[in-house]
Parts: structure tokens; C-alpha cells; sequence
């Protein structure tokens, strides 16, 4: 293969730093922050909240989960209304998805929710700045393209 299919084929096997929930499996997340709200994807025309996670099948290695579905942020807003919660950060969350591309569909269930021990865990694994180490794209400050003249 030449050069570029070469990088092609590694970008689309590789992992990175971003999660993306497998349809048809139960996925379990821990969240270790609040999401950072990113600008609105062209394709979708609606910003995208990007939450720092862990998974159990990797609970030590941080990841972003990136969320612009309207279902899944509907279903999020709701956990947290429901249980009167001011943060996500120390819950674990329960995600199933069906369907692909536009069809997709999420199921969000609250396995365990935020409190004072499992807030101080999530301090205790990932120290304050080290997300924002692990992940200075997503934490870098968003400045807008001077307009051109």
C-alpha cells in the first residue's frame, strides 16, 4: 500500500484518545469530568459535549467520550434532573447503542451516581492538571478564525 493508505489504515484502526461506544454491546463508563462543549459539528449543525471517561475494560486510561446525539443529551439531562445531580463526575453510566450513522440510538442507565467517595476516586486516579495533559486539544481554548478581508 503506499504512503497515505499506509496512515489511512492506522488512523481507522487505531483506538486514539477518543471512545466510541460499540452498538449492540453493553458499554459501562465512568465519568472523570464535567464535558467541555465544543462548537457545532458542520455535518450535524449541533455542538458536541466532550466528556473525559474511563472504561471498565481500561479504568486507568482516560478517554473522551464525544456526545452530539440530541437522544443521548437528552437522556444524560434527564439522569441528572431525575436524581437532582448538579455534576456527572465519579458516576458510572451503563450505554447501549443500536443502529448506525443517523439511525443510531442510545439507552443511558446510571449504574452508580455521583458521590463524595467515588468524586474523591476519580481525584485520587487522575490528579488535578493530568487530564489536561493527557488531552491539551481538547482542553486548549477554542479561538475563532480572524475573518478575512
Amino acid at each position: 500500500m503506499p504512503g497515505i493508505y499506509e496512515s489511512m489504515n492506522e488512523d481507522a484502526t487505531s483506538g486514539g484518545q477518543f471512545y466510541k461506544p460499540a452498538p449492540g454491546k453493553i458499554n459501562r463508563v465512568r465519568i472523570l469530568m464535567d464535558p467541555i462543549r465544543r462548537e457545532a459539528d458542520v455535518k450535524i449543525n449541533r455542538p458536541q459535549y466532550q466528556f473525559p471517561i474511563t472504561t471498565t475494560e481500561a479504568p486507568k486510561v482516560p478517554l473522551i467520550w464525544s456526545v452530539s446525539a440530541k437522544g443521548a443529551l437528552q437522556q444524560l439531562v434527564a439522569i441528572m434532573k431525575a436524581n437532582q445531580l448538579q455534576t456527572l463526575v465519579g458516576a458510572s453510566l451503563q450505554i447501549a447503542v443500536a443502529g448506525d450513522g443517523m439511525d443510531r440510538k442510545y439507552t443511558i442507565i446510571p449504574i452508580e451516581l455521583p458521590n463524595a467517595q467515588n468524586a474523591a476516586q476519580v481525584l485520587a486516579d487522575f490528579p488535578a492538571g493530568s487530564l489536561e495533559k493527557a488531552f491539551p486539544k481538547v482542553f486548549a481554548p477554542e479561538i475563532p478564525t480572524a475573518p478575512k478581508q
